[in-house]
């Protein structure tokens, strides 16, 4: 991983302690608690996060969620989708959530697993065929730390 100098922007190698173009320490980032919560990784979908800086990126993380649905009768269908249309959740949308929700949370998982505390660029895909409903949630896992 290389590092820049906070004060300079000089590149610099993971066991340094000083920069060598301007002497200043090196601060190394924090990683993230050892005891995570679903909440200690940010989630954005903008290239940063507000009232942090990114300290380092470390590349693409994914997390996926796979949920087959019953297949339902036409009549089934129509209700569930008018449900929808007025206002209530229908059987779909309850599905669909919970795929958002589950890839969401192993998105966090592949953060946490590169030692990182947030993911810029944060998008979702999703496809319904056939009764199977596939939500990705892709983006890039950076190291952050709060601005002073």
């Amino acid at each position: 991983m290389q590092m820049k100098c906070q004060k300079c922007g000089q590149e610099l190698d993971d066991e340094m302690k000083f920069c060598t173009n301007c002497g200043s320490p090196v601060e190394k980032p924090q990683p993230p608690s050892a005891n995570p919560t679903d909440d200690d990784v940010i989630l954005v979908t903008t290239p940063s996060v507000p009232n942090y800086k990114i300290v380092s990126f470390y590349g693409a993380v994914i997390g996926s969620s796979i949920r087959i649905a019953a297949k339902r009768s036409g009549l089934f269908e129509a209700i569930d989708a008018l449900s929808g249309n007025l206002g209530g959740d229908s059987f779909l949308s309850n599905i669909e959530e919970e795929c958002y929700v589950k890839a969401s949370k192993r998105l966090m998982n592949a953060a946490r697993n590169q030692n990182c505390n947030a993911v810029v660029g944060l998008r979702y895909n999703s496809l319904f065929s056939d009764n199977v409903l596939h939500v990705t949630a892709y983006g890039t896992a950076c190291v952050v730390e709060k601005e002073v």
